[in-house]
């Protein structure tokens, strides 16, 4: 069960860091491509992003719970932590306001410039912190001591490892 919970959360891990740099990219070039276009079809994009990503972050959140407190994974939960509220705020607080200003035509305005310029910030930090759990992630011990004195190997991205009664370890 635990495995599964693993890998359930580096999936929806990598697809949410994914989705977001993919956004991102996208819809920067849509816009230096076709601006006109980029006005129409780039709200619509971020919409079903909003959406797609929240389901991830449950995901995350969800599995994160299932794979139980451990000391080592306390700054990875401060990050997704970090990563939803941004998705929270972002959906609930600086999209609805982007989309006035849309609906309004004021997309020339200041106002819409400043939102919109904190929209990109919060979507780099989210970035960065989702980057910053997947190098956390490669650093997490590969196999665990549980309380019944089995190994347990539900987190492991990296190769296994193989440990020895004196504490020492080799790859497999």
């Amino acid at each position: 069960m635990r495995s599964v919970t693993g890998v359930v959360f580096l999936i929806s891990w990598a697809l949410w860091v994914g989705g977001t740099v993919a956004i991102l990219l996208f819809v920067q070039r849509l816009f230096s491509d076709d601006r006109n276009l980029a006005v129409m079809v780039a709200p619509k994009m971020f919409h079903i992003f909003e959406a797609y990503q929240i389901i991830l972050a449950a995901a995350s959140i969800v599995s994160l719970v299932l794979l139980g407190r451990q000391r080592h994974r306390s700054l990875i939960w401060c990050l997704i932590l970090a990563a939803v509220s941004i998705a929270v705020i972002s959906i609930s607080v600086i999209t609805p306001k982007l989309e006035h200003f849309r609906l309004a035509s004021e997309q020339h305005t200041s106002a819409f410039r400043a939102i919109h310029g904190l929209s990109m910030m919060i979507y780099l930090i989210q970035v960065l912190a989702l980057l910053a759990i997947g190098a956390l992630i490669q650093r997490l011990p590969v196999v665990e001591e549980t309380t019944a004195g089995k190994s347990d190997l539900s987190f492991q991205p990296q190769s296994i490892l193989r440990v020895h009664g004196d504490g020492s370890s080799s790859r497999e």
